[in-house]
């Protein structure tokens, strides 16, 4: 099986290696810079973090800046978190099960890719009969339902704006173009925009070239889901299609389409796909707030302040991945409280109380496993889901997750649902943070507009519910 498959993050041996990371770190730490985070616990030689499946502190385990959550630890607080642990555990067990699905489809297609490559000829030929030769201009007025029914003018030869960010997890050594170069043969001609500093003006390079020249048939997102974001933001409305190639921390909206996390998979389900003409342009709803667009979630509370503290800390975002965004909640567990929110769904005013809210344009909570906001929560479905969470404590918290991981939120008490067709507002007395697709917006109030069907992801046709989306030749079997 393929070294570079994707795995649940909660696998015994990267758990081992985030600990023993922690700990070199800690050691390696005794003279931190000014205003780092002191990655350090009362004991020298204990880590930050209490790691699922690690053996534990006898210490409570120390925050950046040597403050404990919630103070010291209660006992049945501990209970708790062992008993999510657990919970997790299984969890990864069905993602990597999945996973593992996924690789086996991928090197039965790998066995099969001489056959792919002769119909890619044979394809070619018939392209370059239809547009060479007098008789062949008569059959030409059938190419739309040879070729582009699947997708409204789909191009048999298409011009690529690959846009990579080399900041996200994955893609400082990703060879993107290396693999155009293999997938795309003589379809794909492409152009590429690295981001290399976070200085680069992406936004205008996308509208002068894609936007405004119309240079290019389909845009890929190469990076995590604030790259994905940033672009779904510039292209909705145009209907460019987004190829999504997954180089990211969370890949929250990969996992949320179906997308392979293994970014070289995902531009081969898109190459594939095209070539076995099983490849669409499928619209999905967006979220307006202001002159942004956002795809996944809004979050107002512990989810914002969660974004705020990690994206204070980038250095700890990219040496730890995932587990800084678990720091980062915890701390603003600790410090956060019930709070009254005023709000306004299409119309309808009322109070809600909780300690965490979250607007849910896709439904996949992102952390590395099969945890969803909602069970009927989709990204097409035409409305914006509201999740409204109250959780005092360490066990509150424990509960939610595992009603959000067994898919049956919809019952427990501490969490609430409501629907918005055409728009939401949200407001509150008291200061509340607003991040949206992993950005810090301000705070609010907050005004979100349901845009339906804004922009189009490149997918395959041909899909399995439950499964990631087979390439061509598989899904044809």
């Amino acid at each position: 099986m393929n070294k570079d498959a994707p795995r649940g993050f909660l696998a015994k041996d990267l758990l081992l290696e985030r600990k023993a990371t922690l700990e070199a770190m800690q050691r390696s730490s005794a003279s931190p810079h000014e205003g780092s985070p002191t990655l350090t616990n009362k004991s020298a030689s204990s880590p930050l973090l209490r790691i699922p499946g690690a053996p534990s502190s006898e210490s409570s385990p120390v925050l950046p800046g040597g403050r404990s959550p919630r103070g010291n630890l209660a006992d049945e607080d501990r209970e708790m978190i062992s008993v999510l642990d657990r919970f997790l555990a299984d969890k990864k067990d069905e993602t990597n099960e999945r996973l593992a699905k996924e690789e086996a489809a991928w090197d039965e297609v790998e066995e099969r890719i001489p056959d792919v490559e002769a119909e890619e000829q044979a394809a070619s030929g018939e392209v370059e009969e239809l547009e060479s030769t007098d008789k062949g201009k008569e059959r030409a007025t059938l190419m739309p339902l040879a070729l582009n029914t699947i997708v409204p003018q789909m191009k048999w030869k298409v011009r690529i704006f690959a846009v990579v960010n080399r900041l996200s997890g994955k893609g400082k050594k990703a060879d993107v173009e290396e693999v155009l170069r293999r997938e795309g043969g003589f379809r794909w001609k492409w152009e590429i925009f690295y981001i290399k500093t976070g200085k680069e003006d992406m936004a205008a390079a996308v509208k002068q070239k894609v936007i405004a020249e119309r240079g290019f048939d389909w845009v890929f997102a190469c990076g995590g889901d604030g790259t994905v974001s940033s672009l779904v933001s510039l292209l909705s409305g145009t209907g460019i299609p987004i190829g999504v190639i997954p180089l990211g921390t969370g890949n929250a909206f990969a996992q949320e389409m179906k997308i392979p996390l293994n970014w070289k998979h995902a531009v081969q389900m898109i190459s594939r796909n095209h070539v076995r003409r099983n490849l669409i342009a499928r619209p999905v709803d967006v979220m307006e707030v202001g002159t942004r667009y956002c795809m996944l979630t809004i979050d107002i509370g512990i989810g914002a302040k969660t974004v705020e503290d990690a994206a204070n800390h980038a250095g700890m975002k990219r040496r730890l991945g995932v587990w800084a965004y678990l720091i980062s909640a915890t701390k603003a567990m600790a410090h956060q409280a019930r709070q009254t929110y005023q709000v306004n769904v299409d119309g309808e005013i009322q109070e809600m109380v909780a300690t965490e809210v979250v607007l849910c344009n896709a439904g996949m909570v992102g952390v590395g496993h099969d945890i969803r906001w909602g069970p009927d929560i989709k990204v097409d479905d035409g409305k914006i889901d509201i999740v409204f969470i109250e959780a005092d404590s360490v066990a509150d918290y424990v509960s939610v997750i595992k009603a959000l991981g067994t898919g049956s939120a919809q019952n427990n008490s501490r969490v609430k649902y409501l629907h918005a067709y055409d728009f939401i507002e949200i407001s509150s007395n008291e200061e509340a943070p607003v991040a949206a697709d992993g950005d810090v917006l301000g705070t609010l109030p907050l005004r979100v507009k349901v845009v339906k069907g804004a922009v189009n992801v490149l997918l395959p046709k041909v899909e399995t519910p439950g499964q990631v989306p087979l390439p061509g030749p598989v899904a044809d079997k």
